[in-house]
């Protein structure tokens, strides 16, 4: 790709990036956006009125729903240090650091594709993950966390780019840090694990295996906070197969623009055909080393909307809108990218 097919690809990719950017910062501010004021404001005041240091790393690791947020925290507490305040529009520029690294790897990997890298960029930067990008603490633990757990499957995945001590390192930080964002990490980590194992890996099997107990004692050695958003046996026994068109329709949820019957159906049935696609296309192609990234990208976010369906399925918001909210359609969005990826 060289020449004139080059400068009009990079024109073409400058434009969700400047949309992007411009609304990044025409609208945000500095205010707390629906969770902001528990997640943020609530932490730092018991922290900073923490009588020792003690009850600060307490505080610190105390869960949060089902999450132990260290990666929203760290990123509180270096701007309470830095600039002795809260500025939520700071952090949100700060926190789309993350954003950039999503559209690095997807650049990184289809580069010499200038269309799918042209309708990657339109697809992650799509408004209708508007959540993702612009609200602080959505943006600090699920997109940190579908990030970096992109670029731990990009990293590992490399065959081409010879192993070494730097970019292990990059994978194990990366790895220890996706469960700490949201929860939905440890599948990042059990994913990488299997991977390394089957492959033989230069990052051996069993220091991420290390890592993933010490993760799991750091989660469940300081209790839990009574929160529940349901168990999933339970949504399993009472919802049954309501779930399963649940889970077709979120991951089909960016085509969902009016809420009806009608535009449920649509969205609904190019989730289950989507999904179909990329699936029996993996299936057919699983011993081929050239798709590992895609395949391990696909499991782990086809495994993540599943978790969220179950447990987030008729919480808060009744009905298949539950699942229908900004922040969950990314899952669609990349395994839609994978699917035109085999085209």
């Amino acid at each position: 790709m060289k020449g004139k097919k080059n400068i009009i690809l990079w024109l073409l990719i400058q434009i969700p990036v400047i949309i992007h950017l411009f609304v990044l910062d025409k609208f945000s501010i500095n205010f707390p956006f629906e969770d902001g004021h528990r997640v943020f404001f609530d932490f730092s005041y018991n922290y900073l009125n923490a009588q020792n240091i003690g009850e600060k790393i307490t505080l610190f690791l105390t869960p949060d729903n089902e999450s132990r947020p260290f990666l929203i925290r760290i990123s509180l507490l270096t701007q309470l240090a830095l600039f002795d305040k809260i500025n939520f529009r700071y952090l949100l520029f700060a926190f789309n650091i993350y954003t950039f690294i999503l559209a690095a790897v997807f650049i990184k990997r289809y580069w010499k594709n200038p269309y799918l890298v042209i309708i990657s960029f339109f697809s992650l930067l799509s408004l209708c993950n508007w959540e993702l990008f612009f609200r602080p603490d959505v943006a600090s633990y699920q997109l940190a966390t579908i990030s970096l757990s992109i670029l731990s499957f990009s990293l590992i995945s490399n065959v081409n780019n010879g192993s070494s001590f730097f970019k292990n390192f990059i994978i194990l930080i990366c790895l220890f840090l996706v469960p700490f964002g949201s929860a939905i990490g440890f599948i990042t980590v059990f994913f990488v694990i299997i991977y390394t194992f089957i492959r033989k890996s230069d990052l051996r099997w069993y220091y991420i295996l290390a890592l993933f107990i010490f993760q799991l004692y750091l989660y469940f050695s300081f209790g839990t906070d009574g929160v529940s958003s349901g168990s999933f046996v339970e949504n399993v026994c009472k919802y049954k197969f309501e779930l399963i068109w649940a889970y077709f329709l979120s991951l089909g949820g960016m085509f969902q623009y009016i809420s009806n019957y009608t535009n449920y159906a649509v969205s609904g049935v190019l989730g289950l055909l989507i999904f179909t696609a990329c699936s029996w296309y993996f299936f057919k192609h699983r011993k081929e080393k050239d798709l590992d990234f895609e395949k391990l990208v696909f499991l782990f976010m086809a495994s993540s909307l599943g978790i969220i369906v179950l447990s987030r399925y008729n919480y808060w918001v009744i009905g298949y809108e539950s699942v229908l909210v900004s922040r969950y359609k990314i899952y669609g969005v990349i395994i839609l990218i994978l699917t035109v990826s085999f085209l």
